[in-house]
């Protein structure tokens, strides 16, 4: 699991982002909201590889302040994704986010 800020902008422009990026050899859809511990929208994209790169991926985005961030799941062994997903699902429903007073801040 990783994370970090999708810049500025919006979820739907993070989306579409993601859908160019791995638009090739990709399978790509957006799946559930979750909500963070502070009530703030997730809005999860899956992305299946065609290739075997790697099996499945999940980013759940959010919206702070001025900026969009997000969460990552990389699954790599596919035995090991659904089990692991929960726990990407509790680590987004733990967060609370506080937004920097300085957007230089990182």
């Amino acid at each position: 699991m990783y994370g970090g800020p999708a810049g500025p902008g919006t979820i739907d422009e993070a989306l579409a982002s993601d859908r160019k990026i791995y638009g090739n050899g990709h399978l790509v859809a957006v799946g559930e909201s979750l909500a963070t511990a502070d009530k703030r929208e997730v809005r999860v994209i899956y992305i299946t590889s065609r290739v075997g790169y790697y099996s499945w991926l999940a980013h759940g985005y959010f919206k702070v302040g001025p900026s969009v961030f997000w969460v990552a799941f990389d699954c790599r062994r596919e035995e090991y994704c659904m089990m692991n997903y929960q726990a990407f699902k509790s680590l987004v429903g733990s967060l609370r986010v506080v937004p920097s007073n300085d957007s230089n801040v990182r």
